[in-house]
C-alpha cells in the first residue's frame, strides 16, 4: 500500500509538470495523447488506492467474532456429546466426540464446519438422552443457526478479500501501464524537447530519477515482481513478511494484505526469497524478467509448531 501511494504521488507530480507546459504539446497530437493517457491512468490509480484505505482487519473482524462464537458453542456441544456417550456406555460414540474435541484445536474453518455438522447429526440421533441432560432441541437449532451465519460470514469475507486482491492487481496493472508510457514515450518526448523547454525537462527529470544503492541516480527500469504471502494453513495474508531480491540486495515487507512489490527492475535472472517469524522458510523462487515485464509469485508459508 505504501509503495502504491508513493508511486501514485510521483505520477501525479509528473502529470502536474507536464500540464504546466501546454505549449510543448501544441500541434503534437500523439504526444498529447500519450500525456492524456498517462494522466487518466494515474488518476484511476488514485481512485483505486482509495478503495484500499480501510484496513484489511475490518474485513476479517466479523469472521473472527463469529469464529469465536462458533468455537465456544461447538465446545459446549462436544462436551454434551461426551456426557451422552458416557451415559449410554457407548465407547464408539465417546471416542468420536473425543476425536472431535482434539481436532477442533487450532484447526481451519472448513474442519470446524465439518465437525459442527457431524456433532449436530449425532446430538439429534440422541435427543432423548440429550434432553435428560438438559440440552433442548431449541439449543441444537440455535447452534445450527450460528453455524449457518458463520458459513455465510466466511463466504462474505472471501468475496471481500477477492475484491481487494483484484483492486490490488488493477492498481499494479495501471502502475505498469503508466511506467511503459513514461519509459517509451514521455521520457523520450521530454528529452527531445529539452532545448525548447529546459525547465520542463529539468523538473521532469528530477521526478523521474531514482537513487541506486551506490548513490548514483538513473532513469528507472520498468519491470517488476509482485505477489502475496499467506499462511498455508489458514489462507490468511501475512503482514511484515520479508521479501529479498538476492542479486541486488533489495528487500521489502508485505503489507496488511500480504502483498509485496519489487519494482523498477532491470531485465535478467532473479532469486526471490521470503521469511516470516513463526513460519518455515520456503524454497526461493528463481525468476527471469524480460524488458517491461511483470511477474507474479506467491508464497504460502507453513507455521512452525513449537
Amino acid at each position: 500500500m505504501k509503495q502504491f501511494i508513493k508511486r501514485s504521488q510521483n505520477y501525479r507530480a509528473i502529470a502536474r509538470v507536464l500540464d504546466n507546459y501546454p505549449n510543448a504539446f501544441i500541434n503534437k497530437p500523439e504526444a498529447e495523447a500519450a500525456k492524456n493517457s498517462f494522466v487518466t491512468k494515474s488518476n484511476e490509480m488514485v481512485l483505486q488506492i482509495g478503495l484500499l484505505v480501510s484496513p484489511i482487519s475490518s474485513i476479517y473482524q466479523n469472521r473472527i467474532d463469529n469464529r469465536l462464537k462458533i468455537a465456544d458453542s461447538l465446545q459446549n456441544m462436544i462436551n454434551m456429546g461426551i456426557m451422552i456417550a458416557n451415559r449410554r456406555q457407548d465407547n464408539t460414540l465417546l471416542n468420536t466426540f473425543k476425536n472431535f474435541n482434539t481436532r477442533i484445536r487450532n484447526n481451519s474453518a472448513p474442519i470446524v464446519i465439518e465437525i459442527s455438522r457431524n456433532v449436530i447429526v449425532l446430538l439429534r440421533e440422541n435427543t432423548t438422552v440429550a434432553t435428560d441432560l438438559g440440552l433442548t432441541a431449541a439449543a441444537v437449532t440455535e447452534f445450527e443457526n450460528q453455524l449457518t451465519v458463520f458459513e455465510q460470514t466466511l463466504t462474505d469475507t472471501q468475496n471481500n478479500l477477492d475484491i481487494r486482491r483484484n483492486t490490488n492487481m488493477e492498481i499494479k496493472q495501471l502502475m505498469q501501464e503508466c511506467s511503459v508510457i513514461l519509459n517509451l514515450e514521455l521520457d523520450r518526448f521530454v528529452k527531445f524537447n529539452k532545448i525548447d523547454f529546459p525547465t520542463m525537462h529539468s523538473n521532469y527529470i528530477r521526478l523521474r530519477r531514482t537513487k541506486k544503492r551506490n548513490g548514483n541516480s538513473s532513469m528507472p527500469a520498468d519491470s517488476d515482481i509482485s505477489g502475496t504471502v499467506t499462511n498455508a494453513v489458514t489462507g490468511s495474508p501475512l503482514q511484515n513478511a520479508i521479501i529479498n531480491l538476492v542479486e541486488n540486495g533489495l528487500s521489502t515487507e508485505t503489507d496488511a494484505d500480504g502483498y509485496y512489490l519489487l519494482d523498477e527492475l532491470e531485465s535478467g535472472n532473479y532469486t526471490v526469497s521470503c521469511h516470516a517469524t513463526g513460519f518455515a522458510v520456503p524454497e526461493a523462487a528463481q525468476l527471469r524478467l524480460g524488458t517491461s515485464d511483470s511477474l507474479s509469485f506467491n508464497f504460502a508459508l507453513i507455521p512452525v509448531v513449537i
